[in-house]
């Protein structure tokens, strides 16, 4: 697939799309069962068959979160949850909470291209927190980032208590007039 070929939208999710984002979530969370270890209650499914995302609901009541959809060429391709939190503990203007592109549509470019767009919409200084045991996503945010422009890249190892793994930090480039 080339990415040339296709046309990434970023959009505001609505109460509408409530009910496709908590499905495109649940598979997330699959994704996320497969770094689990059977003795840990992260990967559990509750009794209904559902895992839970304790800050869902949050995302269509406080004006910090804000929820996206992802397409490409007009299809569904994966969601984006956003919002103020810092894992660092330093300030910010926006964390990458939660990021996720189907597996169809992965290293196609569509991923990096709708993360590109959403740092851009949003001008300030970003987290992208990324759990010790996703050496995947850290690899796929590296490359995001070290090819987002105008942009420094500071990489800050959590402290093990407010996050543990890898925080990508993304400072716009002050330039002196």
């Amino acid at each position: 697939m080339n990415l040339t070929q296709h046309r990434v939208q970023v959009v505001r999710a609505e109460v509408a799309d409530r009910a496709t984002l908590v499905r495109l979530l649940q598979l997330y969370l699959y994704d996320f069962s497969a770094f689990a270890k059977a003795d840990e209650p992260c990967g559990d499914v509750g009794e209904d068959g559902s895992f839970a995302y304790d800050h869902f609901e949050s995302y269509w009541s406080n004006d910090r979160r804000e929820p996206l959809l992802l397409r490409s060429d007009c299809q569904l391709v994966g969601f984006a949850l956003i919002n103020d939190w810092s894992a660092s503990g330093c300030a910010v203007g926006y964390c990458m909470a939660e990021f996720f592109v189907l597996r169809k549509y992965r290293r196609a470019g569509i991923g990096a291209s709708a993360a590109h767009e959403i740092i851009a919409q949003r001008p300030g200084v970003w987290e992208v927190p990324v759990a010790h045991y996703n050496k995947p996503a850290l690899s796929f945010w590296r490359s995001v980032t070290a090819s987002t422009p105008g942009q420094a890249i500071e990489e800050v190892a959590g402290d093990g208590i407010r996050w543990s793994g890898m925080i990508l930090r993304i400072v716009p480039n002050l330039t002196p007039l």
